[in-house]
């Protein structure tokens, strides 16, 4: 019999039952293991002695009962034992192995047998794929073990590539791609895969924005490869704008105000972007000193505007200031000394200036010839000052040789005034300034009539008059 294929019975039928014998009712076999322990229970696997009992004889004096022992051989049952198929992720520790059984007997289970283990050639390194589960070790009283290997499928792990994020300024080359990479293991690297490919549709010439950053293809043996897109973002590249400085003289019109600029790319220029404005607080009027060009406004897609103000510099103008030139006779008081003045603008005139001095070494016995009239300091706010001196020219009294009735000269005299008539009808007015004579117009040999309030006495004389200077219109 097989281990617990042997039911409890009546093993009186297989014994011959005849007058001789005397078999009492129940069991009358006895069964015992090697140990020649009574088994009362189920039988395990092994060789069992059957022992009759409770047998005799009803003539035991003519017959001799010799009883003999029977062997119950009960051989091992048959037990499936199978690997159950497992599953992990590359990288991963193998799973605990597991048995599943087909053949267990009564109320047997696992824990009634030494239970085989689970082992494979796989280990953590294993690549993706199936590797065999073979089952050894197990140990059983009862059973006979029939061992099927099972499967251990590795399945590949995730792996997230994802374009890393770049930065560039507009005008600039692409930086280059780059791709970062989460979930390796096993010490793997992106050479341990066929990695995928970054693009973007963005150039040098691409305006600012944001353009993606593509991945494209990729394979592995051990991992499934998600692939992420990154972002490229092209930032405003600093166009540098300066006001161009400008000078002027005081008075002038503004110059045209012109700017600057540094920073173009991609062959753009100021057609390109929103120009700034410009303006100055300078006026025609304003004063002589620095003013600045200020740069407002602006815009542009693809620039950042930096602005750099500039400076108009307003010069002072040139005044040219000139010692008018004089004459006086001789021994007679200076002249006032007077200036003119070329150059003023914006309706200025000597209120805006600090005049300079004016001066002259000439007195009034100075002797006949010519001295300086020399301008000195001065000064203003919108003018330089060109000084130039002048000249005085002092001049010898006529020759004079007109004579009174009494023979009294009146060449000279203070007081005296004389009216001439010319032939032509022409009026000189003589006047006695000091000791030298002043005619208004003319020249040449008047008939005179000459009045004097010394003498009272009227005549008419020839007068001829010697060097004669012209002044303006006058003549001395």
């Amino acid at each position: 019999k097989t281990a617990y294929e042997i039911p409890k019975r009546d093993w009186s039928s297989d014994v011959c039952s005849s007058d001789l014998l005397i078999v009492d009712s129940g069991p009358v076999f006895k069964v015992y293991d090697s140990n020649n322990n009574l088994v009362t229970g189920h039988y395990n696997a092994g060789q069992y002695s059957v022992v009759p009992s409770d047998i005799y004889l009803w003539q035991p004096t003519s017959y001799v009962l010799n009883v003999v022992n029977g062997t119950l051989n009960v051989s091992k049952a048959t037990l499936t034992a199978t690997a159950d198929n497992q599953s992990k992720v590359y990288g991963e520790p193998n799973p605990d192995f597991s048995v599943s059984y087909a053949g267990f007997q009564y109320n047997d289970d696992a824990g009634s047998i030494t239970q085989p283990t689970g082992s494979s050639t796989a280990d953590i390194n294993s690549s993706a794929g199936n590797y065999p589960i073979a089952l050894s070790g197990g140990v059983s009283q009862n059973y006979d073990f029939v061992y099927v290997d099972g499967n251990l499928q590795i399945n590949k792990a995730s792996l997230s590539a994802t374009a890393e994020n770049k930065v560039k300024v507009y005008g600039n080359a692409n930086p280059a791609l780059t791709i970062s990479y989460s979930g390796f293991v096993n010490g793997d690297d992106a050479g341990d895969i066929i990695e995928p490919v970054a693009s973007t549709s963005a150039t040098s010439s691409s305006s600012v924005g944001n353009y993606p950053i593509e991945l494209n293809g990729g394979n592995s043996s051990n991992y499934n490869i998600s692939l992420n897109n990154g972002n490229l973002e092209i930032t405003k590249a600093v166009l540098s704008i300066s006001a161009d400085n400008k000078s002027k003289v005081y008075g002038s019109s503004n110059p045209t105000l012109t700017m600057t600029y540094a920073g173009f790319v991609n062959g753009d220029d100021e057609g390109d972007i929103v120009i700034p404005g410009l303006s100055t607080t300078a006026t025609t009027s304003s004063n002589a000193g620095s003013y600045p060009i200020g740069l407002s406004g602006g815009s542009s897609n693809n620039y950042t505007l930096s602005l750099t103000n500039g400076t108009l510099t307003v010069n002072k103008a040139i005044l040219n200031v000139i010692a008018d030139d004089k004459i006086k006779a001789q021994g007679t008081a200076n002249p006032n000394l007077t200036i003119s003045y070329s150059g003023f603008v914006n309706g200025d005139n000597t209120a805006n200036i600090t005049v300079p001095s004016i001066s002259t070494t000439a007195t009034t016995s100075s002797p006949a010839g010519s001295y300086p009239i020399t301008l000195s300091n001065g000064s203003a706010q919108n003018y330089s000052m060109n000084l130039v001196n002048g000249t005085l020219t002092v001049i010898a009294n006529p020759t004079c040789s007109i004579n009174t009735p009494a023979s009294l000269p009146i060449c000279g005299q203070n007081g005296n005034s004389i009216s001439a008539t010319y032939s032509n009808g022409t009026i000189f007015n003589w006047t006695l300034s000091g000791n030298g004579w002043q005619i208004t117009d003319g020249q040449g040999t008047p008939t005179i009539t000459y009045t004097t309030g010394n003498f009272g006495t009227t005549g008419t004389f020839t007068l001829t008059v010697t060097n004669s200077i012209k002044i303006g219109r006058a003549h001395v």
